[in-house]
């Protein structure tokens, strides 16, 4: 047995208890996590964590360190799911045993990583990773793969359609999801297709580009404005350097010494 775990209580930063963190699972199996249990590793990976980190939070674990120090240090390079790979290497390599019973404090602070506004397309990426990282460790059903990657492209849709001007960050997460996910662009598709939500975005679209059809157009009024404005100082500062100007000028000066009429 190399990890062991119990079940965890979110609170605030006030320590008040908002939630039990069997919610977290119950999108995989509603009754599981209700009872105590021991499963092999792989197992665990290959059923369960190859969808989501069912082991939220590292304070509710306990690790065998021989196990820890087979696999190496904890993984650094992912900012929301180094835990759940780390916990997926060492369940390569031992069991794993879980607690029903809520023995930890999960704290949650507003402004943490884990709750930050574009942490679902993180969130989106780093899943991709991890579950690369499982298809060529495990041996995964086939039927288990298709929900994995309905699942990893449910959390980056619904973080592309929160964030729609993360042109780069949705570049590389297609690209990673396109090599991990063979039949990605198909259900790209269908998903778009289905979402009751694309008229609306389609109508985004359609006054976006109107209106910078607009733009576009007061931006071409504008410079020939400008162009013509260029053209009438050229022809005043032309007018101002003759020298019939010169003598109407002075003239002009002259009158209103005299207090003559100038409109004479």
């Amino acid at each position: 047995m190399g990890l062991a775990y119990c079940q965890s209580w979110g609170v605030d930063e006030d320590d008040r208890i908002l939630q039990s963190w069997k919610l977290n699972t119950d999108t995989l199996d509603s009754e599981r996590w209700q009872q105590d249990f021991i499963n092999d590793g792989k197992d665990e990976c290959q059923r369960y964590l190859v969808y989501k980190n069912t082991i939220p939070n590292a304070s509710a674990t306990l690790i065998r360190r021989s196990v820890y120090e087979q696999v190496g240090d904890a993984e650094e390079s992912l900012k929301l799911c180094g835990d759940w790979l780390t916990w997926i290497k060492i369940l390569m390599q031992s069991g794993i045993a879980f607690t029903a019973e809520s023995l930890n404090y999960f704290r949650t602070h507003a402004h943490s990583v884990r709750s930050g506004s574009l942490k679902y397309l993180v969130y989106a990426e780093e899943s991709y990773r991890v579950l690369d990282y499982v298809l060529q460790h495990c041996n995964i059903a086939p039927e288990t793969a298709n929900r994995a990657y309905e699942i990893m492209l449910e959390r980056w849709y619904e973080g592309a359609i929160a964030h729609r001007n993360e042109a780069p960050t949705h570049a590389r997460i297609y690209k990673l999801a396109s090599r991990v996910d063979p039949m990605l662009k198909r259900r790209l598709l269908r998903k778009a297709l289905a979402d009751p939500r694309a008229a609306e975005i389609e109508q985004l679209q359609e006054k976006l580009l109107n209106r910078n059809t607009r733009i576009e157009h007061l931006r071409s009024r504008l410079d020939a404005t400008q162009q013509e404005l260029e053209q009438a100082r050229s022809q005043i500062a032309a007018m101002e350097s003759s020298k019939l100007w010169k003598i109407r000028k002075g003239w002009c000066q002259l009158k209103r010494m005299l207090h003559l009429p100038t409109n004479e």
